[in-house]
């Protein structure tokens, strides 16, 4: 009895003491949050600490931009350095390969000129070339009446008419019906099973050999595997130099497609020698928007063609004017 007394009452003093280390507990954390932090206001240094503290968590972050943010949509100069021949006083190489340039470009738009011309002008013939008196008399000619006494046309339509029923008449010939006399019998029927699970084991005998077959071609199956993942390989690598080549250069981002502008050229009777009495070439404003569609950072537009809209017109009808004394 004693024993166990004893034990009661070591355990009632064990929780008063868990009881007494948990309100402790609960004391401390309550006396930490609601004392007051002071620092000096105008200590830059304990200021930064304060907020480093305490504003970790609530404090605004900065958005991380995804990978592509900073990557350049193309290596293109913003501002490209003129040719040497595009000089006011160029040497006489650089203005003669200029020259052979500017000729290039206008060769290629020539070309592509006479392929237009030649595929839709020159596809038809002029007025001239027309023979009109035979198109008159085949025009003049529909509808009259051959030596029968019938229309041309109705003719051509009833030699259709019976080209269609011969048709016709064949389709329906092809599939003749069966009488009770071509039906198959028990005999006949057996015979064709028979001889479709005939053909069914033959073809899973010859399955069979050719997967024995394959076992002992492991070699040359193995070679063809190793041709088969080079070529594939190597696409993938032309692929990817395709790609890299194509990268940073201009694309197609709109419907229309990027059109360069003509290469500013002074012909030899235009080069003075002297930068003050140079005529102007070119648009800086055009120059800067080509640059922007050059470098993908904007799609290529047209210029929007502006309509003229007038005055609305107002009409006084009799019926509802004001009557004034």
């Amino acid at each position: 009895m004693i024993a166990k007394s004893l034990c009661q009452k070591n355990q009632l003093m064990a929780l008063k003491q868990s009881k007494q280390t948990i309100q402790t507990n609960k004391a401390k954390l309550r006396s930490a949050r609601c004392t007051d932090v002071t620092y000096d206001l105008w200590d830059v240094e304990e200021v930064v600490e304060e907020k480093n503290e305490y504003l970790e968590v609530t404090e605004h972050k900065p958005v991380k931009p995804r990978k592509s943010f900073y990557k350049k949509p193309s290596t293109i100069d913003a501002v490209e350095v003129a040719h040497p021949g595009a000089s006011y006083n160029p040497a006489f190489e650089d203005y003669v390969k200029l020259i052979n340039i500017a000729n290039d470009v206008e060769v290629i738009k020539d070309k592509k000129e006479k392929k237009i011309k030649k595929a839709l002008h020159d596809m038809f013939p002029h007025e001239d070339g027309f023979n009109k008196q035979a198109t008159y008399i085949k025009e003049m000619s529909e509808g009259i009446l051959d030596e029968n006494g019938e229309r041309i046309t109705e003719k051509e339509s009833q030699v259709e008419k019976e080209e269609v029923e011969k048709e016709d008449v064949l389709i329906l010939t092809v599939n003749p019906s069966i009488t009770d006399e071509k039906k198959k019998t028990v005999a006949q029927k057996n015979k064709e099973k028979k001889q479709l699970l005939q053909a069914k084991s033959k073809r899973r005998i010859k399955a069979l050999n050719s997967q024995r077959n394959q076992f002992f071609r492991i070699k040359s199956i193995k070679k063809q595997v190793a041709q088969d993942v080079a070529s594939a390989d190597k696409i993938i690598a032309e692929k990817e130099l395709i790609r890299k080549n194509k990268e940073g250069k201009t694309k197609r981002l709109g419907k229309l497609k990027y059109q360069a502008a003509d290469i500013e050229v002074k012909l030899i009777d235009e080069l003075t020698g002297c930068l003050r009495s140079m005529k102007p070439e070119g648009n800086l404003v055009e120059d800067r928007f080509l640059s922007l569609q050059r470098r993908n950072l904007i799609e290529p537009r047209r210029r929007a063609n502006f309509t003229h809209k007038y005055k609305r017109k107002l009409y006084e009808k009799r019926t509802h004017k004001a009557i004034t004394l």
